[in-house]
């Protein structure tokens, strides 16, 4: 199991992040073996604002001016989906591992749900995952219908697809952060506006992607009304998201995305055509 270390991003730029890009939904056929280590992680920017920790089960991007991640990535596999342990008895709390954490208190009386990013569904495999997915690094402030509503059925749809996967799923999520002025709790934890996830997976033929988009509120509307490009993702919160594909695969399944490789029926309209929907 990895270790867990905390390193300042701006350290990290030079030794994690190398070819930049997004990928997306159309399936390509891998031109040759490369190394899939690390291919959940974004490429780190320069300015982005904290403290990159590497747990056993997921990795952070943690903003300590904000008290959420920027974002979280990880691998699941078929056989991490069998794992049997609980998440019973499991506590939120603050990171001890980082310089400056958000508290439980933050999110009494505040109206919003403990979100986790990297779910506690996910990291059902090792007990040193499911404890480290309670840290606060990890959680981000969600509206209560958001969190046990869309954002429960794409990690159920996740793990879904883990199962079925010819090797593993790479998967990035975060809030998306328009506005800094809407905060909770005595430590000012900011409130997200909204959420992306983005989805890598191999599969028979190549690897496909899609990307999902919601608002930090429940409309009640299918799963597929939140789907986009990683694209569309990327352009939306500026991160560079499974960079670390091999250009020729990288530049074709980025930019489409088709609602068939993931089982779900094309709506009528979808999230980006509401131009309200992060306010």
């Amino acid at each position: 199991m990895k270790k867990t270390f905390v390193l300042p991003i701006v350290f990290l730029l030079a030794t994690l992040s190398s070819a930049c890009k997004s990928s997306q939904v159309e399936s390509i056929t891998q031109s040759a073996p490369f190394d899939e280590s690390l291919m959940e992680l974004p490429k780190l920017s320069v300015g982005t604002k904290g403290e990159y920790i590497s747990y056993c089960g997921f990795n952070v991007s943690y903003n300590n001016d904000w008290l959420i991640p920027n974002w979280v990535a990880y691998e699941l596999t078929k056989e991490e989906t069998q794992g049997t342990l609980s998440r019973k008895k499991r506590r939120f709390q603050p990171d001890p591992n980082i310089s400056r954490s958000a508290i439980n208190a933050d999110y009494s009386n505040s109206g919003y749900s403990r979100g986790h990013l990297a779910p506690a569904g996910d990291m059902k495999w090792a007990n040193c995952a499911m404890n480290s997915c309670f840290y606060l690094t990890n959680i981000c402030p969600q509206d209560r219908e958001m969190n046990a509503g869309c954002w429960q059925i794409l990690e159920d749809k996740c793990r879904e697809w883990a199962k079925r996967s010819e090797g593993s799923i790479f998967i990035v999520c975060g809030p998306i952060v328009k506005d800094t002025t809407k905060r909770i709790g005595k430590n000012k934890v900011v409130v997200p506006n909204g959420f992306f996830k983005a989805v890598l997976q191999k599969r028979e033929k190549g690897y496909v992607g899609a990307g999902f988009i919601f608002p930090n509120k429940e409309p009640h509307l299918p799963l597929a009304y939140y789907a986009v490009s990683i694209d569309d993702v990327e352009q939306i919160t500026g991160f560079d998201l499974f960079h670390n594909l091999p250009d020729d695969i990288e530049d074709v399944i980025e930019a489409k995305f088709k609602y068939e490789d993931w089982g779900l029926k094309e709506p009528e309209t979808n999230i980006l055509k509401d131009p309200n929907f992060l306010k």
